[in-house]
C-alpha cells in the first residue's frame, strides 16, 4: 500500500565480498546499487519527473562501471514483492532500524539510499538523497535545488545525475572501497576536448563528473564554465569561472570568458574590471581587445570603443571588426572617419 508519497527512492548497495572476493579494503571491488523510484508530493502530471529523475541517476551509476555494479530493478522487485518486504524498507528508509527479516530475506544489503523529490514555495523543487548504512550511519547526503520547469528538462535532469553518481563515488568509496579503485582519470581530458570543439552537449557530463571528483583542476573548471554559459546557465558560469580564477589568477583567457558572462548579464562594470585584469596580463590578445570595445559601446564610451577596434582591425583585419569600427565612428559623431572606414570594409 503506497503512503502520501509516490514511492521511496531505494538503493540497495552491497559489498562483492557477498560474492566470494575479498572484503578487506585492499581488495574491495565496486559496490553493487539498485535504484528504484524516488518519493515526490508533486502532483498531475509534472509527477512523472521523480521517475524521469530516478532513471536517470541510475543510467549514471551504471556508466560508473569502475565504481558502481547496478543491479537490475526487476529481479530485485521480485524479491522485495514475493518476501512482503515494502514495510520494511519504508521503514528503514525513514530512519528506523533495519528489520530481522530485511536482514534475512537480503543479507547482500549494505546500506539503503533513499531520495525524495520535494516541491515547495520559497525554493522551488528540491531533491534530497541520502544514504544510510544497516548500522543506521549515515555517511552520504547531498540536495540540489531547481525549479520544476528546469527538473523537467532532461539535460538539467542528466548533469545533475552525473555530479550525483560522482560525488556520490568520490565520497563513499574512499570510505568502503579500496583507495586503488581510481576515478575515471579520462573525464576532465575527454571533456575538455570535446568542449574545445564546441560539443557542450557531450562535454558537459564528463566535465561535471571530473569536476565533482577533483575540484582543483581549473581548467575543468574553466571549460565547464564556457558549456554553462553558452547554455544560458550564466550566473552558474560565473562561479565557476570565478573558481577557474582563484586557482590560477595569471590566465587573461580566464578573466575574458567571466566578462563574456558578466556582460550578457548586463553587469558591465564587472566586465570592465576582468577584461582590465586580461587587459593586464595579455596586452596582445585581440580577442580581449575587441570585446572591451564590445563593452565599451554597451556603456556609451564610444571613443574608448573606437580606439579597441582600431586596434583589432590593424592586428587582426577582417570585415566583422572593420564594421564594428564603422560603428564606433558614427556613434562618437565621427561620420567622416565612419564613411573614410567603411570604404575600407567594402574592399575586404
Amino acid at each position: 500500500m503506497k503512503s502520501a508519497h509516490t514511492r521511496v527512492a531505494i538503493a540497495l548497495l552491497t559489498y562483492f565480498g557477498y560474492f566470494g572476493c575479498c572484503a578487506a579494503p585492499s581488495c574491495a571491488k565496486p559496490l553493487t546499487i539498485y535504484v528504484a523510484d524516488f518519493d515526490t508530493n508533486i502532483s498531475g502530471e509534472s509527477r512523472a519527473v521523480a521517475k524521469q529523475l530516478t532513471e536517470a541517476i541510475d543510467t549514471a551509476f551504471t556508466r560508473r562501471s569502475a565504481d558502481f555494479r547496478v543491479l537490475e530493478r526487476r529481479k530485485i522487485n521480485d524479491v522485495i514483492r514475493a518476501n512482503k518486504l515494502e514495510s520494511d524498507l519504508r521503514k528503514f528508509a525513514g530512519g528506523g532500524d533495519a528489520s530481522q527479516k530485511l536482514r534475512t530475506q537480503l543479507p547482500e544489503i549494505d546500506a539503503i539510499v533513499t531520495g525524495t523529490l520535494q516541491e515547495t514555495r520559497l525554493e522551488g523543487v528540491i531533491l534530497t538523497i541520502a544514504l544510510t548504512r544497516i548500522n543506521s550511519e549515515k555517511p552520504w547526503q547531498q540536495q540540489r535545488s531547481h525549479s520544476l520547469l528546469e527538473w523537467l528538462a532532461a539535460k538539467v535532469r542528466n548533469e545533475e545525475s552525473v555530479w550525483l553518481a560522482a560525488d556520490a563515488a568520490s565520497s563513499l568509496l574512499p570510505r568502503v572501497v579500496a583507495s586503488s579503485v581510481a576515478p575515471p582519470s579520462d573525464d576532465g581530458p575527454l571533456g575538455i576536448a570535446k568542449a574545445q570543439a564546441g560539443d557542450c552537449e557531450s562535454a558537459s557530463p564528463l566535465l561535471t563528473n571530473a569536476a565533482a571528483l577533483d575540484g582543483t583542476n581549473p581548467e575543468v573548471l574553466f571549460w565547464l564554465g564556457h558549456c554553462e554559459m553558452l547554455g544560458g546557465e550564466l550566473p552558474a558560469a560565473a562561479q565557476r569561472l570565478g573558481a577557474a580564477i582563484r586557482l590560477n589568477r595569471n590566465n587573461a583567457g580566464y578573466f575574458a570568458e567571466r566578462a563574456r558572462v558578466y556582460a550578457q548579464q548586463r553587469q558591465y562594470d564587472l566586465a570592465l574590471n576582468d577584461l582590465d585584469q586580461a587587459v593586464e596580463r595579455d596586452r596582445d590578445n585581440p580577442d580581449v581587445i575587441e570585446l572591451r570595445g564590445d563593452v565599451w559601446m554597451k556603456t556609451g564610451k564610444y571613443n574608448a570603443a573606437v580606439e579597441a577596434f582600431a586596434t583589432v582591425l590593424d592586428r587582426r583585419p577582417s570585415k566583422a571588426i572593420c564594421g564594428k569600427l564603422v560603428d564606433s565612428y558614427r556613434r562618437n559623431g565621427a561620420r567622416a572617419a565612419a564613411e573614410k572606414t567603411q570604404l575600407v570594409c567594402d574592399g575586404m
